[in-house]
């Protein structure tokens, strides 16, 4: 049979060493409302799954200010600009973010002005 100028390979497909992951697309959504804000902020998230959901608040210097526990059924939660000793925080600018089962998942900024 005549040569067809086509290449096949005795050993069968090359291993690159590099696996094929499915990338899994999820949903998240986190916002806050008003922002600014004074003297509350409603912030709203939602996810394919809650479970063991929290939204934790941190000030500019990364400390954490407030932690909320979040529940299958429930979709906003409402910071009033106090820490978790119950004392007002300063003005100034926060951070809030959206973790679900110990990992973070998206994360947003909001401003409380006095």
């Amino acid at each position: 049979m005549p040569d067809m100028g086509a290449y096949e390979n005795p050993l069968g497909e090359p291993q690159t060493g590099i696996t094929n992951y499915e990338l899994q697309i999820s949903n998240f959504k986190l916002t806050n409302y008003p922002n600014p804000f004074n003297p509350s902020t409603t912030i709203q998230f939602a996810a394919e799954d809650a479970e063991n959901a929290e939204i934790l608040i941190y000030n500019i210097k990364g400390q954490k200010i407030r932690k909320y526990s979040i529940f299958n059924n429930q979709s906003s939660i409402i910071w009033d600009g106090r820490d978790e000793n119950n004392q007002p925080v300063g003005s100034g600018i926060y951070f809030y973010r959206l973790n679900i089962n110990g990992k973070i998942k998206i994360s947003k900024k909001m401003i409380l002005m006095k």
